[in-house]
Formats: structure tokens, sequence, C-alpha cells
């Protein structure tokens, strides 16, 4: 989780960067962007689902203040795979490139694209 949360972030970021604004300095920094900006609402449904798996991932506690004693008290291994990198990494990707471009093709897809 933590690895694909790391992954939308250089996402996020590089749309920033190509929609000219600054590079965030924080992950609340990042989320409040994202939820903010209307350009950005898709991405930020599918990022901040991704930032709270990676949290309890890392942390065993998100910010609400559950606890949990293991990730897969949360979520089960398959459902990380399934739900957040199948579906949520993936989703974010396809709407980075609509931002992105030609930049978008260079990236190392969570779900390969078919040709």
């Amino acid at each position: 989780m933590t690895v694909a949360f790391y992954k939308a972030v250089h996402i996020v970021e590089a749309v920033f960067q190509k929609e000219g604004l600054n590079a965030s300095t924080g992950h609340s920094e990042r989320l409040r962007t994202l939820k903010r900006d209307r350009r950005f609402t898709k991405m930020h449904e599918h990022f901040r689902p991704l930032w709270q798996a990676s949290t309890i991932a890392r942390y065993l506690s998100n910010e609400t203040g559950n606890d949990y004693r293991r990730f897969t008290d949360y979520m089960s291994a398959q459902d990380a795979e399934n739900k957040m990198v199948r579906h949520r990494l993936h989703q974010l990707e396809e709407s980075a490139l609509g931002f992105l471009g030609p930049v978008g093709s260079e990236f190392e897809r969570a779900i390969p694209r078919t040709h």
C-alpha cells in the first residue's frame, strides 16, 4: 500500500507541475489542493483512499483514531490489490493522463495497457 500510495504522490505532483502549481510541502497540502480544485475532483476521489490505506499500512492507525493490530484487520491483501491498486491507482493514472498528455505515456502503469 505504501508503494502504491507513493506512486500516486509522484503522479499527482507531476500533474501539479504540468498545471503550473507549486510542489506540495506535505500530504495534507496535497490533499487540500486535490479537494479544492475542481479540475482534480476525480484524482482526489482515488488518491484519498490510497493515502488512508497507506497510513494504516505504515502506522496501523488513521486520522480518525481507529487503531488496527495488523493491516489485514482493515483490508485483505486481495482487496488491497484489487480495490486499491487495480482500481484506485489505475483510475488515478487514467485521470492524470488527461493532464500529462504524451508525458503520461512514459509511466509504468498499475495495469499495463494492451495495444
